[in-house]
């Protein structure tokens, strides 16, 4: 179960409190996130990149109410930072310059695997590379 945002009134009057936002980093905050205005449930309403931001703070209002009406003064606003967090979504990706290796027989440990059975050929290159990644 989601932790809600929850508000304290420390007097012995137990009136109910609602939840909302007030404003976020993002103009459109309201796009990604919801929030439950009984519970303080915040969740996620929409997908967001982390390539478009990696965090969103969500300025968050607890009202005091009566008999379902907001009591005049009777709130706290307090910051909630969500950040978003990366996901390795591709596979790594190899390069050869071929596909077949040439070694001679006998050959010493660590002698070189050649694209082509010529000594001079280059030596096989492989390379590695994570789309992921900048």
């Amino acid at each position: 179960m989601p932790e809600p945002i929850r508000a304290v009134d420390a007097d012995d009057i137990n009136n109910p409190v609602t939840y909302s936002f007030v404003s976020g980093t993002r103009a459109d905050y309201a796009h990604y996130f919801s929030i439950d205005e009984r519970t303080g449930v915040v969740t996620q309403t929409a997908p967001i990149s982390r390539g478009d931001t990696d965090k969103v703070i969500l300025l968050v209002q607890a009202q005091e109410m009566t008999s379902g009406v907001a009591i005049p003064g009777r709130f706290s606003v307090a910051t909630l930072t969500v950040h978003v967090t990366a996901v390795n979504s591709h596979d790594p990706v190899l390069e050869l310059t071929g596909r077949v290796g040439f070694v001679e027989e006998n050959a010493p440990v660590g002698t070189v695997v050649r694209t082509d059975r010529d000594e001079s050929a280059p030596g096989m290159r492989i390379t590695a590379y994570d789309p992921d990644l900048p």
